[in-house]
């Protein structure tokens, strides 16, 4: 294991995403030494505490890693990214009781700073923020009439911002979303609630 040496102990004061994040750090590990494969079972012992699905991830007495066990963390359920990736189908659950299933592409942020403007095309964006730092610099230059609209670590919606770059300059804002859609305007005055992943990979876009 490089840079600084963790503790085992260290792990029941981290929060679910930092736990899943150091699952990552290591996933693409060719050959698990012993050390490592101990460090994976008190990772996925400290998860398994707070009730989060691990099954994508281990089964039984198996650790699986490699690249394509690259993973999230969405409310209380561990996702393999290959399977969302790079496109994903979600569950927009308003507070009357509705929701909306679509088609989103997604963008994996694992650094503290993102440009939205240089990705967005004509198809909503999620973003789903895994990096540890508390938030995130999100640089929208160029986006007009869109909005972003922001959900916390356990998906439930938290924040929404209207985005109307002007054409000088740079426009960015700071969010502590763990995952933030990005869509056009029109939607601001419906009452969001959360958002949950389909298991299947690119629905077609339905709405109830």
């Amino acid at each position: 294991m490089e840079n600084k040496k963790i503790e085992f102990s260290e792990l029941s004061k981290m929060n679910s995403h930092q736990l899943v994040n150091l699952y990552n750090k290591y996933v693409d590990t060719e050959v698990f030494s012993p050390t490592l494969m101990k460090f994976y079972w008190h990772i996925l012992s400290e998860l398994r505490k707070r009730k989060i699905d691990c099954s994508r991830i281990a089964r039984g007495n198996s650790i699986f890693y490699g690249p394509a066990f690259r993973c999230f963390l969405h409310r209380n359920k561990i996702y393999l990214q290959r399977d969302y990736s790079p496109q994903a189908g979600i569950t927009l659950h308003f507070k009357d009781g509705r929701r909306w299933e679509f088609s989103v592409r997604t963008v994996f942020v694992d650094q503290p700073h993102v440009s939205i403007g240089d990705i967005y095309g004509n198809e909503v964006i999620l973003l789903i923020i895994r990096h540890d730092h508390l938030q995130t610099h999100i640089d929208a230059t160029g986006l007009k009439h869109h909005l972003i609209g922001g959900f916390d670590h356990r998906g439930d919606f938290t924040s929404m911002t209207m985005l109307n770059s002007n054409a000088d300059g740079r426009y960015a804002l700071l969010s502590q979303a763990r995952t933030a859609l990005v869509l056009r305007d029109g939607w601001e005055l419906l009452k969001w609630d959360h958002i949950e992943f389909y298991e299947e990979k690119n629905p077609n876009l339905t709405k109830n």
